[in-house]
């Protein structure tokens, strides 16, 4: 459920303020796709970093450039 989806982040969040977390999703965009993001938590503050664009069953992959 989303509230639970939430309240992970927020935990994962509050739990670097004592070491580093790092957390890899891949979620729908909404528009047929879906993106891969590599988040990194330090400190309290959290990070995001978009990795890739995808077919939602790996069909394809579109990485994005760093």
């Amino acid at each position: 459920p989303r509230d639970a989806r939430l309240d992970t982040l927020k935990g994962m969040q509050a739990a670097s303020a004592a070491r580093a977390i790092d957390f890899v999703s891949l979620e729908g965009s909404g528009d047929g796709c879906s993106e891969l993001h590599a988040t990194a938590y330090r400190d309290g503050t959290r990070e995001t970093q978009l990795l890739a664009r995808c077919n939602p069953h790996g069909r394809w992959i579109e990485w994005m450039s760093g």
